[in-house]
């Protein structure tokens, strides 16, 4: 959908929002501004152009650690350029517990939470105690 400004000139009007997701879900942004002719977009993480975000909204299936950072919208018309507010994405995915014994951590998560979690657990032991580390792939939920 396109918007155009009754004297041409860009007006922002849509901001993207700071978002704190989990490993594996989507990353959804959007920015928007109305004008003649009818704006160009570009988004940045970390102060870099990202290769083919040039439309308004930004969407990242499946992200991974690597898309956390900071992350702002370039907006351009013929003769005029301005930059959305710059914000936070951060992409959680590891748990540790220090001390717990990974199969008692597991045996105590409820069923249903369980059920509609992807668990991959990986055990490292240093002098006294086992660190386990849990990287979940959760829809929509957090352990």
């Amino acid at each position: 959908q396109s918007y155009q400004s009754l004297d041409g000139r860009l007006k922002l009007a849509v901001q993207p929002q700071s978002q704190r997701l989990h490993v594996g879900e989507t990353l959804q942004m959007e920015c928007g501004a109305v004008g003649r002719p009818v704006p160009r977009y570009q988004w940045h993480k970390n102060g870099v152009p990202i290769l083919n975000a040039t439309k308004r909204k930004l969407i990242i299936p499946l992200v991974k650690q690597d898309h956390h950072g900071r992350y702002r919208c370039e907006i351009s018309g013929s003769t005029e350029r301005m930059w959305t507010n710059e914000v936070d994405v951060v992409i959680d995915d590891i748990y540790a517990i220090e001390g717990v014994s990974c199969e008692l951590f597991l045996n105590s998560l409820p069923e249903q939470l369980y059920g509609e979690c992807l668990i991959k657990v990986h055990f490292f032991t240093d002098l006294s105690s086992a660190v386990c580390l849990i990287y979940s792939f959760i829809n929509k939920s957090s352990i």
